[in-house]
């Protein structure tokens, strides 16, 4: 999910995933990546066994076509470095949320579906060259009671 004043909805995140099967080894096998849209894209890891693809605002990957009798134990992921604030988390998992571009999950059963969720956020300060100090508020309560006080001597005028 893409949150702030600054952010743009639009922009593609660039994300590596590195798997470890059942048996404690590096998964490298090829994957299959189904987009938002239900495309599938097959994925090959690379020499040091991260499989990389981008997401955008509100897009979700899932990782199939695990080779057969093999399922993932745990998955790093890691998101590339970007001016946005990050947080991270394991759905479902119970104090996982932590600020930064990486997590690794650990998947308990051999059917368990994992979902991580990462949260980039980019805001900034609108300058609006306006500082009220505490001399600046009791100006402005100031004139506001002499306005009214006008406006009222001037109703008081009419009558």
């Amino acid at each position: 999910d893409v949150r702030g004043n600054a952010g743009n909805k639009n922009d593609k995140f660039n994300f590596k995933a590195k798997l470890t099967d059942n048996n404690d080894n590096p998964y490298t096998g090829n994957l299959t990546l189904i987009d938002a849209v239900g495309n599938h894209n097959e994925l090959t890891a690379d020499a040091e066994g991260y499989y990389s693809f981008k997401l955008a605002d509100g897009e979700k990957a899932t990782l199939s076509g695990f080779a057969q009798g093999t399922w993932i134990k745990e998955a790093n992921v890691v998101e590339d470095e970007n001016d946005y604030a990050t947080t991270v988390e394991v759905i479902g998992k119970q104090d996982s949320k932590q600020e930064g571009k990486e997590i690794t999950a650990e998947i308990a059963e051999e059917a368990a579906s994992t979902e991580i969720k990462f949260v980039n956020t980019k805001g900034m300060v609108v300058p609006t060259n306006v500082e009220l100090s505490q001399i600046g508020v009791a100006m402005i309560i100031i004139g506001g009671i002499v306005f009214l006080l006008i406006k009222k001597k001037k109703k008081m005028e009419e009558n």
